[in-house]
């Protein structure tokens, strides 16, 4: 009685799925593939510390041209929406970046080192004295 029950389920359940029919309609265009020129975005930043960074991408699309967003990420976090990354240094340290575009039907992602820099990580310190024998440092 069992096994009649379970092969009546198994039956009556195969039935029921092969009368599903399929009417999505996805799938019926070719996607908009989203293309960063690598030429227009370096690997690796180095600005020194209160100066600007501009960075211009280059982002084209195949097949058809659909709205873009942007957002672009410093050390995981979202600093900016905009086309251009404008950023100014003020906090030394190395920043792992990330362009992200998006369209529709997908996104493209392009990553970069940022450097920020002292002026005075690299140099030479003099310590000298004048002729009344006062000293003076010097950073060259």
């Amino acid at each position: 009685m069992k096994l009649r029950n379970i092969l009546g389920i198994a039956l009556l359940s195969t039935i029921l799925v092969s009368c599903f029919e399929d009417e999505t309609t996805l799938g019926n265009r070719p996607i908009s593939e989203i293309i960063i020129d690598s030429t227009s975005i370096q690997q690796v930043y180095n600005i020194n510390k209160n100066d600007s960074l501009i960075i211009t991408p280059i982002v084209t699309q195949k097949n058809k041209e659909l709205p873009l967003s942007y957002a672009w990420e410093l050390d995981q976090e979202i600093v900016s929406v905009e086309k251009d990354f404008r950023y100014k240094g003020d906090i030394l340290g190395t920043y792992q970046g990330r362009l992200i575009v998006s369209n529709d039907d997908g996104k493209a992602f392009y990553t970069f080192t940022l450097h920020v820099n002292s002026p005075y990580e690299f140099g030479i310190m003099v310590l000298s004295k004048d002729a009344d024998d006062r000293p003076h440092i010097a950073f060259m």
